[in-house]
């Protein structure tokens, strides 16, 4: 029987294919104890297992009520991360909506590649007695009234580089006990009602940090207290930098602004009055001196983006992350000309990632870059533009499902890689099948790649 078993496991799993092992504790304690033991019966095939989830479902849990966990599961799921020092390239451990004992982090600790802890909704120990902490990235997300998060920052602190924070600090946080992040370099906070003062407490403590992404409501930035000297790179959504909305706070150190959602004022509704380049002021004044623009747009708000860039004295690079679901039909660019007619800043250098393009969708953006862009000479990109790069991604993931003769159901996921570039480059133009490393073709992602930091 475990013969077969292991061999239907190493048809699924490849030497060289990644593993995630979810488990789901709402499952019967019979079957997670079945499907656990396939992996710790057949040790090669702990040496795939990069990712590990530990989660529970319930559509009407009350998000301040208890957490339950049947104890024959959380024996199971503790004899499963007993092994976690077998599995030579497991990266990311994640539990979402379950009661976190502190033996199953003393476990994951062990591990000499854990990077990434993720804590969704949960339940956290009261206290933290644990090995050393390997973890350099913390997603944690906190249930209402959470107060028991200190001592895990507390632990985790010292090695963190990147923290991805939803909820409130508890209050009061001593000077003596608060955690310190003497190596955090990016910090993803999202705002909730009353929370503004945690993020000022998160960025005090953390005076290495390099990159700041807020997500939530406006009005946050006439709020904060300060923004650190290290600061590099700061990520807002768009809804958030409305005029008025920001008071006369002018960040004059900040070199590279990320925009998310330019096509969107609040929440969902339209930004008619961005058509006109209302936005266009307001980024002036408050962000004087960027020299470096990213932009999460829909295809009609290109123009848009190029003249936010140009109009901006020291923006020489412009990267733009397009939804390619709109219709990718020509909009009409005679309201921007006025604009254009002035000499502008030095923009050199324009990046573009297309998500799910068709063939149809790519010929449409290479002839709005050498139509529109480059030409009639100067073309709306400006006399300085000397380098426009695209990529378009086309890469699927598929799941394959499989299932022993133990009763247990296991998958692995295939991710199919599709990927074109079209280059220009002073006067040159060049194209094929992009087979360059994802990380080198720069950070489209928020924070990037979290378990690579």
């Amino acid at each position: 029987m475990l013969s077969s078993v292991c061999f239907i496991l190493r048809g699924i799993f490849p030497p060289h294919l990644p593993t995630r092992v979810s488990i789901h504790c709402d499952a019967r304690p019979q079957h997670i104890r079945q499907r656990l033991s396939a992996f710790a019966e057949c040790p090669a095939l702990l040496r795939n297992i990069s990712e590990i989830e530990v989660e529970t479902w319930s559509p009407v849990a009350d998000p301040r009520g208890p957490l339950y966990l049947n104890f024959r599961a959380a024996q199971a799921i503790s004899a499963f991360l007993r092994i976690v020092p077998h599995m030579p390239q497991l990266h990311t451990a994640g539990f979402s909506q379950i009661k976190v004992k502190q033996e199953y982090l003393a476990l994951l600790f062990q591990s000499n590649t854990l990077r990434h802890l993720k804590l969704i909704q949960c339940g956290l120990p009261k206290s933290v007695r644990l090995p050393p902490s390997p973890i350099r990235c913390l997603t944690l997300s906190l249930r209402d009234g959470c107060k028991l998060v200190e001592p895990l920052l507390g632990h985790c602190g010292a090695n963190l580089e990147a923290l991805d924070f939803t909820g409130h600090l508890p209050q009061p946080l001593g000077p003596t006990t608060r955690p310190l992040f003497p190596k955090l370099r990016k910090l993803r906070f999202f705002l909730k009602p009353g929370s503004i003062h945690h993020l000022d407490t998160l960025i005090s403590l953390s005076p290495q940090l390099e990159h700041l992404e807020v997500d939530g409501f406006a009005y946050f930035l006439s709020r904060l207290s300060a923004l650190p000297a290290s600061l590099n790179r700061l990520s807002i959504g768009r809804w958030m930098i409305n005029d008025g909305a920001l008071g006369t706070r002018r960040f004059v150190r900040l070199p590279h602004l990320h925009i998310t959602h330019l096509h969107i004022t609040h929440y969902h509704h339209l930004a008619q009055g961005d058509h006109k380049g209302s936005v266009i002021p307001v980024i002036q004044r408050t962000f004087p001196n960027i020299t470096s623009l990213d932009l999460d747009i829909k295809w009609n708000f290109r123009n848009l983006a190029l003249l936010l860039a140009r109009h901006l004295p020291n923006v020489a690079r412009l990267k733009l992350a397009i939804s390619s679901w709109s219709s990718t039909r020509g909009s009409d660019i005679s309201p921007y000309h006025p604009y254009f007619a002035g000499p502008g800043g030095p923009l050199a250098s324009l990046h573009l990632f297309v998500r799910c393009a068709s063939k149809h969708d790519m010929d449409a953006y290479k002839i709005w870059v050498i139509d529109t862009l480059l030409g009639p000479d100067p073309g709306l990109g400006g006399p300085y533009l000397q380098e426009v790069k695209m990529v378009f991604d086309n890469s699927t993931r598929s799941v394959v499902q499989r299932t022993t003769r133990k009763g247990g159901c296991l998958q692995s996921e295939e991710r199919k890689e599709d990927r074109m570039f079209w280059v220009y480059s002073h006067g040159n133009v060049s194209e094929g099948p992009c087979v360059e490393d994802w990380d080198s073709l720069g950070d489209w992602g928020s924070l990037g790649d979290w378990d690579h930091i």
